[in-house]
């Protein structure tokens, strides 16, 4: 019994005491992170009867000490006030605590450092604020993309993604996710109803990594944010994937990075060819606009940046080539890894170098097996 272990002076006793609290830590973490997911910007977040660590007389299975959660705003990259974080030691089991926070208020605040070009040099504040005057939107920046490269980009992708579009099947160098998959053990939806045929194409090993890697360079992209959105002079290529689309009807409003990851970690899109499904996102009067994709045009976008596929049909899939951009910063870097570990099975680490995803280390995330139907395709095949 691990209370047990906790007496004990073995060393590899208390390596397995420590080990089992890192557990109890981490899961603790995850189960918050998903109630921050669904809860509003500004809202309240109450978690009740947790219980102590483990070692502790009075704990009964386990759980994590009072000091922890303000640690763990900045360990765990938690979209929260940390000034908000009340304790209340009255809960309905004896010997256990309850936890108020408040959500942070959604990066359209007046917080924000309104910085109207880049042409005022290097952002010295780290991590920073990008203001976006046209789109009326914070960590938000439409950019040139060279069609020549774009051109190469989708011939490549014609090769190694297009063909296996309708098999359902992850292949070597690319790890398929969607939402809906019965075999996908990392993604959930409510109801069960397909609503969009989305899919997401991850780089699945370094060889394939790499090669798309070089057209990011040729494309600029790390250029635009070194030194002015990313701390960096040399900012690291976090996952590369393709998101083929061709129908979505409802919204799924989102933030990629949390507001505190500010402009430290960038999603920059670029379509690879002509587009019928768009882009619909929150401005800071918290009023919805819309996002035209064009072909010789990208959109970046960082920390709190609300967001969603619109909504349509195409002939054909629209295609995004997507990249993660981000500080070689540890603390940057984890909350990079928690809010992208569940969607990818290999990620280039500013620390390790290209991996194997670090906190799902044996869960199956790529899809395999029959293909999805979706039902506004039958009867038209």
């Amino acid at each position: 019994e691990m209370k047990e272990l906790c007496k004990s002076d073995d060393d590899e006793d208390q390596d397995i005491v420590a080990f089992d609290q890192q557990a109890q830590e981490d899961w603790h973490s995850d189960w918050v992170m998903e109630l921050i997911r669904i809860t509003k910007p500004g809202k309240a977040i109450i978690i009740e009867d947790v219980d102590t660590p483990v070692c502790d007389k009075s704990s009964e299975w386990g759980g994590v000490p009072t000091a922890w959660w303000k640690f763990a705003v900045d360990e765990y990259g938690w979209d929260v006030d940390p000034d908000s974080i009340e304790i209340v030691e009255a809960a309905w089991y004896p010997h256990r605590y309850n936890v108020f926070m408040r959500k942070n208020v959604k990066s359209g605040s007046n917080k924000i450092v309104k910085n109207l070009s880049r042409d005022d040099g290097p952002i010295t504040t780290c991590p920073a604020s990008y203001w976006n005057e046209e789109m009326n939107a914070p960590n938000v920046m439409e950019y040139d993309v060279d069609l020549e490269v774009i051109s190469r980009i989708w011939a490549e992708y014609e090769k190694d993604v297009q063909p296996h579009l309708s098999t359902g099947n992850s292949t070597d160098d690319f790890c398929l996710v969607t939402p809906y998959s019965p075999d996908t053990v990392t993604w959930e939806h409510d109801d069960g109803v397909i609503r969009s045929d989305i899919k997401w194409y991850s780089t699945r090993n370094e060889k394939t990594f790499n090669k798309y890697a070089q057209f990011v360079e040729e494309l600029g992209l790390k250029d635009l944010v070194k030194g002015t959105w990313i701390d960096s002079d040399d900012p690291t290529i976090y996952a590369i994937f393709f998101i083929p689309r061709s129908h979505s009807e409802v919204y799924q409003f989102h933030e990629d990075w949390r507001y505190t990851a500010k402009t430290q970690i960038t999603t920059m899109l670029v379509p690879i060819n002509k587009f019928d499904i768009h882009l619909k996102y929150y401005d800071a009067d918290d009023e919805e606009r819309d996002y035209e994709y064009k072909l010789g045009k990208g959109i970046g976008f960082a920390g709190g940046f609300i967001h969603t596929t619109g909504l349509g049909d195409g002939e054909e899939e629209d295609v995004l080539l997507c990249v993660y951009l981000g500080s070689q910063d540890e603390k940057i870097w984890r909350i990079a890894r928690n809010n992208i570990g569940d969607e990818l099975e290999y990620y280039n680490s500013p620390i390790k170098g290209f991996t194997r995803n670090e906190n799902y280390p044996d869960k199956k995330i790529c899809q395999y097996g029959a293909p999805i139907k979706y039902p506004w395709k039958e009867g038209k095949e």
